[in-house]
């Protein structure tokens, strides 16, 4: 099991390994000798380091992902639908299952039964998204359909790639949420640049390698990490990137919009989502539904219930069965908060709805 991994790590350094980045088919260290530690939110302690790209080793990924990309489009629909159906099943593998399982509790602090079950949903998700590749269809067009025109001519519509997508993917799912942008571009024929959450890196780094040896071809797809703050506004303005496909909070998927220019753009940015209990709702499952909702991965979800809206009568009869439901089963739902920030911003939020 350590083997199958063993090429995504370039040294030991008092317990602690720092992690390549991989471009072109070849696990990297970058020149610019920078790392980022990361720490886990379990121990406090750290956990891993990763590479910090210079802005020539992006200009590279792209580079790569770009010649890439035009080879790619090329080989049978069914051999990359085989590729990504391998790649699922090297995750479900008992070995690989109990590392990543491991991973994401100490890495973004999921609890043992919420990091298995991404593992899984993500190995789901990648095999979905291999078998809906083969069904997408291209359509026909008679002449006589358009104003002015008789019949004698047929439209022939094709689906074609993008070319290379810039993969942008968050700390709370970074499997999940890493493979449900690297997957469909793939199975559609396109290139891949991922920048990977800087917590949650180490994760989505060993799902990469995964891709790899599943039998992905070099340059097809390619990691960047470092900070946002340092490479961002570099890398989704990159000339060669053709569409970028987003998840993250609200703020930063409008700055994002705003610098790419006419490129498309899939986001999915933060929730605002209210459970909303009417008056014949069954209160009991509406309360274990609620705290499900809320609570799981201690809210750290952009789907998590941020707030209830109800009548007062309805409301009122709620309350104790919510606090009833949170005693019993809340508490097994609650591990620690990805980080010191994260753990002082709910604080805060807290200390105002008491004083409010």
């Amino acid at each position: 099991m350590l083997d199958f991994f063993s090429e995504i790590k370039t040294s030991v350094d008092g317990g602690i390994s720092t992690y390549k980045y991989f471009c072109d088919g070849e696990w990297m260290t970058s020149k610019s000798g920078k790392t980022i530690e990361i720490i886990s939110p379990v121990s406090g302690k750290p956990l891993g380091k990763i590479q910090s790209l210079t802005k020539q080793e992006i200009d590279e990924a792209v580079e790569a992902a770009f010649w890439a990309q035009m080879a790619w489009v090329k080989v049978p629909l069914d051999k990359r639908a085989r590729i990504l159906h391998l790649a699922a099943d090297w995750l479900r593998d008992e070995n690989n299952l109990i590392h990543l399982t491991n991973l994401l509790i100490l890495e973004i602090g999921k609890t043992k039964a919420d990091a298995e079950d991404e593992v899984l949903r993500t190995a789901d998700l990648i095999d979905y998204f291999a078998e809906e590749g083969r069904s997408l269809r291209g359509e026909t067009l008679e002449s006589d359909a358009f104003p002015g025109y008789e019949k004698g001519k047929t439209a022939v519509v094709s689906r074609v790639p993008q070319g290379v997508i810039l993969s942008i993917s968050p700390f709370n799912y970074p499997l999940n949420l890493s493979a449900s942008k690297i997957a469909p571009a793939l199975i559609t024929g396109n290139g891949v640049v991922a920048k990977l959450a800087t917590q949650g890196s180490l994760s989505a780094l060993h799902l990469i390698e995964i891709f790899r040896k599943a039998g992905l071809p070099p340059g097809i797809l390619n990691t960047v990490t470092g900070t946002g703050d340092e490479i961002g506004d570099y890398l989704v303005t990159h000339p060669k990137i053709n569409m970028i496909c987003f998840t993250g909070s609200t703020l930063t998927g409008e700055k994002i919009a705003r610098k790419t220019g006419m490129i498309p753009l899939l986001f999915e940015c933060g929730g605002n989502n209210p459970a909303i209990v009417l008056d014949d709702a069954d209160l009991d499952l509406t309360a274990k539904e609620i705290i499900k909702g809320a609570f799981s991965y201690s809210g750290q979800r952009c789907t998590a219930v941020k707030y209830v809206l109800a009548q007062d009568l309805v409301m009122e009869k709620l309350k104790p069965k919510l606090l009833e439901q949170l005693e019993k089963s809340g508490k097994l739902m609650v591990g620690p908060l990805v980080s010191e920030l994260a753990a002082q911003t709910v604080e805060n939020r807290i200390i105002k709805a008491k004083v409010a």
